[in-house]
Parts: C-alpha cells; structure tokens; sequence
C-alpha cells in the first residue's frame, strides 16, 4: 500500500525491516514473525489443590 504521495506506508516499511531482519538472522525478530503468522501460543497453566495436592471435587452438606 502507498500513501498520498506514492511511497510505502509506515507499517509496510516496518514489516519489511522486519523480514529483512529475520533473513539476517535476527531470532527475535523471527519469533516475531512467527508469531503473527501463527499466532502466540497458548500459556500453560497448572492447577493444583492445597499443598499441591488433589482439587477437592465434592460437597460436604451440614445440618443444623
């Protein structure tokens, strides 16, 4: 895409610093690509219950 006066927009002149850099060898800006390419991936997450234990999964009901 070019602007009003027919040169690159800012955002193409970036992207393609970008790949320039990843050609060159750059990781992070490799990483960068990769993830708008295929987007970040996701955080694992662990759950765990009280002292790393089990998640207590019932229900104690009590009568007054």
């Amino acid at each position: 895409m070019e602007d009003e006066e027919g040169q690159p927009k800012k955002l193409d002149r970036l992207a393609d610093c970008l790949v320039d850099a990843g050609l060159a060898g750059d990781v992070s800006a490799l990483k960068e690509i990769g993830d708008r390419l295929d987007g970040k991936p996701k955080q694992a997450t662990e759950v765990s219950g009280p002292d790393g234990g089990d998640i207590p999964v019932g229900i104690k009901i009590g009568f007054k």
